[in-house]
């Protein structure tokens, strides 16, 4: 039914890797199999992205070519102009260089708004979907000795066009890696959910990826998961500790958020990562109070966009904070007011030029806009390079390889 190799293009020999790093032997079972792993989740926002790039990571150091896919993509962005491809795709492309993979494999299906209904109405057939993931896959393998294809979401996700991330793996004739939260009982909870897809669709599961785990929990989370995973003779692959860090959302997230761009700062500052939230309410003598009484050089400030007292006093105390605290002003400040009753004056927007900390306008309500921040949970961007490295550099060293390619 797959019709795609499963052996070795050229034996194991084409395989450069890391004298000691990895068995001969899992790496000869892993080619034999399959040569590729899907990574999916047992929900949303466990760290999946984060987890296959380091996977990515050390794979290409203990291959030679590896290559990338995502089958199915919910948020594109353009290349080239014109073409749309999941946005992780191009922060893989990118980041890793990847020579051996054209977007055009790498992102063979993306549903856009509309495209469900479309599904529904037969204007987009299963055959259509299911020939352009396996044409992908097929054109990957050729050129690649390992693929890291990345799901998206839990195991049901994409069952109402017919390809949920189990489905997918078995039509790829791919073992599953699955990410989970941490935790104990609940984590293994939502993971037995999902491996009921995996069984239906016949997907035999490479191992267990335990993410966001407390320090304090580390060794006991590791020490029982692996107990309870024994059941369905299923290898822990790692225990991964939280790093709260890489979730500091940047004005970068904040832009995608808000739909549309800053109004001043220099470039870097978009890429400055905030580790709170401070709404500002409060009259302009209280607001310097706290900022002198405080230290806020990381503090994502949040004020009505008519409040030109709060914006001034947010720009003059950038002068002032590195020699009071000894750290550099690396706050941030977002303005709401629905356009055009709070649209900003040209006097405010003539005096933010040239102003080097990150301000921006979003076109709602205070409340609304305060709801859309605490909901919202940053993901890892092309631009945002430092943020994928600290991923990679936080994750690697806790996966189990020689169990990843058994």
């Amino acid at each position: 039914e797959v019709g795609f190799r499963q052996a070795v293009k050229g034996g194991v020999a084409g395989l450069a890797h890391e004298s000691g790093r990895l068995g001969s032997a899992a790496l000869a079972r892993a080619t034999m199999r399959g040569r590729g792993v899907y990574v999916a989740a047992t929900k949303q926002h466990c760290g999946k992205t984060s987890a296959s790039l380091a996977l990515m990571s050390g794979l290409r150091k203990r291959m030679k070519n590896i290559g990338f896919l995502k089958p199915v993509g919910q948020r594109h962005v353009l290349v080239g102009g014109t073409l749309k491809v999941d946005k992780d795709v191009k922060l893989f492309k990118e980041y890793f260089n990847l020579s051996t993979c054209e977007y055009e494999e790498m992102s063979p299906v993306v549903i856009p708004s509309g495209y469900t209904r479309n599904f529904l109405d037969g204007l987009i057939t299963e055959e259509q979907q299911v020939e352009a993931i396996k044409n992908a896959f097929a054109s990957l393998d050729q050129k690649n000795d390992f693929t890291v294809v990345e799901g998206t979401g839990h195991c049901g996700v994409g069952s109402i066009v017919n390809l949920d991330n189990a489905r997918v793996a078995s039509l790829l004739g791919l073992d599953l890696v699955l990410i989970v939260n941490g935790g104990l009982g609940s984590a293994f909870d939502e993971l037995a959910l999902n491996r009921l897809m995996c069984e239906h669709h016949g997907v035999r599961i490479r191992g267990v990826l335990v993410n966001k785990v407390r320090h304090d929990k580390m060794g006991m989370v590791g020490e029982y998961f692996s107990k309870a995973l024994k059941r369905w003779d299923i290898p822990l692959l790692g225990v991964v500790p939280d790093a709260s860090y890489l979730a500091s959302p940047t004005m970068l997230d904040f832009e995608q958020l808000f739909n549309t761009e800053v109004l001043c700062g220099k470039p870097e500052t978009k890429l400055w990562h905030f580790n709170q939230t401070t709404l500002v309410a409060m009259g302009l003598g209280r607001f310097m109070d706290r900022l002198h009484t405080e230290k806020h050089s990381k503090t994502l400030f949040v004020t009505h966009s008519s409040r030109v007292d709060i914006v001034l006093g947010f720009i003059a105390h950038g002068g002032v904070h590195e020699e009071r605290w000894g750290a550099p002003w690396r706050a941030g400040l977002i303005l709401a007011g629905e356009v055009p009753r709070h649209a900003l004056p040209e006097a405010m927007l003539g005096a933010l030029k040239g102003q080097e900390s990150p301000i921006l306008h979003a076109n709602l309500s205070t409340y609304d806009a305060m709801l859309a921040l605490s909901g919202y949970t940053a993901k890892l961007s092309a631009m945002d390079v430092s943020r994928t490295t600290a991923a990679i550099e936080h994750y690697e060293p806790y996966i189990d390889f020689d169990k990843v390619l058994n």
